[in-house]
C-alpha cells in the first residue's frame, strides 16, 4: 500500500519510480486528475513498482517520507517477528480433536486488563445438553429426543 497521491508526495513518488515524466502530465498533475485517470495510472504503477525488490522500494518511500506498507500474505503475517513474538498475535491451545494448535491470540492489548484465549472454538453441539438444561429442559427429556433423533 502506498500513499503517493498528495501533491508533495505525486512527485517523489515519479521520481522514484523513474518517471519524472509523469509530474508534468495533465492526466496526472493534480490530485483529482489522478483519480479520475487511476484506470490508466494504476496499471503504470503497478508495472513500474513490480521492478522493484520489495524492501527496496520501500526503504526509497520511507527516505522520501511517502507513506507505505508491505500488503502481508497470511504466512507473512504469521512468521513477522513484530506480531508472532513482540505482539504475541499466537497462541497454542489444545484442540479435542487435533491435538496442539497454533490460533490467533487476542489482538487488543491492554496494560491493566489483558485478555486472553481461553481455549478452542466448541465442537459443533458440544454445549447442546447445557443449553437445553439452561432452557428448562430435563436430562430425560433431552435423551429422549436423542433417542428419536430429533437431536
Amino acid at each position: 500500500m502506498i500513499s503517493a497521491g498528495q501533491a508533495s508526495a505525486w512527485p517523489k513518488f515519479a521520481h522514484i519510480l523513474g518517471h519524472d515524466e509523469w509530474i508534468d502530465m495533465p492526466e496526472f498533475q493534480r490530485v483529482e486528475d489522478r483519480v479520475k485517470n487511476r484506470v490508466l495510472l494504476d496499471p503504470m504503477i503497478a508495472e513500474e513498482t513490480s521492478k522493484f525488490e520489495k524492501n527496496v522500494l520501500l526503504e526509497r518511500l520511507a527516505e522520501a517520507k511517502i507513506a507505505a506498507a508491505p500488503v502481508m500474505t497470511v504466512a507473512d503475517v504469521a512468521n513477522d517477528p513484530h506480531f508472532r513474538d513482540e505482539r504475541s498475535m499466537y497462541t497454542e491451545v489444545t484442540h479435542p480433536q487435533l491435538g496442539p494448535v497454533r490460533i490467533t491470540n487476542q489482538a487488543v492489548k491492554m496494560s491493566e486488563t489483558n485478555p486472553y484465549v481461553r481455549g478452542c472454538a466448541p465442537l459443533l453441539g458440544e454445549h447442546n445438553d447445557e443449553v437445553y438444561q439452561s432452557l428448562g429442559f430435563t436430562p430425560e427429556e433431552i435423551s429422549a429426543w436423542r433417542e428419536k433423533g430429533v437431536i
